[in-house]
């Protein structure tokens, strides 16, 4: 198996490119949520039905924003299960992993997909508000 541990090595980068990508839409999470409770106090002043919408995007922006940080459990390779591979070929144990790793790579990849829609369109509601609140200033 001469590719073996080329495999083995891009699937542990790309593990870790999801990783990156997690903690990314968290944060980016977390910026729309702020910015939520902004807009929010922003359109206090705003004139009516301008307030109201935009109180209800921003409260709908901030809630997909906080449910985009779940699902948060990341599947991993536990290493005391590695301890059955203790006498197997090298080659064996390597195989083993990459399957590991394939299948935790097809899993965390659907729930990136979800965060990623929720993020998504919790910023698509955040800027409605935003223009909600700045029009109803503006008519004020």
């Amino acid at each position: 198996m001469p590719s073996l541990n080329l495999i083995l090595e891009t699937s542990e980068l790309e593990r870790d490119r999801q990783v990156g990508h997690f903690d990314s839409l968290d944060t980016k999470s977390g910026v729309v949520l702020g910015f939520s409770g902004v807009v929010a106090a922003v359109a206090f002043n705003a004139a009516q039905p301008f307030r109201g919408f935009a109180y209800l995007a921003s409260l709908a922006a901030a809630a997909l924003a906080t449910a985009s940080f779940w699902p948060r459990r990341l599947p991993a390779v536990r290493p005391s299960r590695l301890r059955d591979y203790l006498m197997a070929a090298d080659r064996i144990t390597r195989l083993v992993l990459i399957d590991t790793y394939v299948g935790m790579l097809d899993e965390v990849r659907g729930q990136l997909a979800t965060k990623s829609r929720r993020l998504k369109l919790a910023m698509i509601l955040l800027a409605l508000a935003g223009a909600a609140s700045a029009i109803g200033e503006v008519v004020r």
